[in-house]
């Protein structure tokens, strides 16, 4: 009997191997284009959380100065120790509050007092000063002025 297909082997082989350095080529294609996208999506989930820690950071800031103008309005002596006071506001989220206010005294004349938190999350800092007008006599508290200040 007759074999009617008989190939040669050369060309079998040709043909193999350039399907085989097609689909490495493709696979190698492919892989390059899942690892940039990977990467853009990464960069992007990053620098959006980072933003969104940096906002809860003033947020935290900004709660600790509220919770230092209550202690104010609810004695108008009112002073932290000399370490500030740490308001945990949430597992990731806290408020290290320093206030400077000097006493009363026999007087009642107005005084300033300085209120300063610095907000954490994550590792995002953000710095908040308040500047406060303390009226002794009638233990009035007035917010003179807010600003957001450098975190060091």
């Amino acid at each position: 009997m007759k074999n009617t297909f008989h190939f040669p082997l050369s060309t079998f082989h040709s043909h193999g191997v350039v399907a085989l350095v097609t689909v490495l080529l493709l696979g190698a294609v492919l892989t390059e284009i899942a690892l940039a996208g990977i990467f853009v999506v990464y960069v992007l989930n990053n620098s959006s959380f980072g933003l969104r820690l940096s906002s809860d950071a003033l947020a935290a800031s900004q709660s600790g100065i509220d919770d230092a103008l209550l202690n104010l309005l609810r004695d108008k002596d009112f002073a932290y120790s000399s370490s500030p006071f740490v308001l945990i506001l949430s597992s990731r989220a806290s408020a290290d509050i320093t206030l400077v206010n000097s006493p009363c005294g026999a007087l009642l004349t107005p005084k300033q007092a300085t209120i300063t938190s610095l907000g954490r999350a994550g590792l995002q800092r953000r710095q908040l000063e308040a500047t406060v007008a303390v009226d002794c006599a009638t233990g009035e508290v007035r917010v003179a002025l807010i600003k957001e200040i450098s975190a060091s």
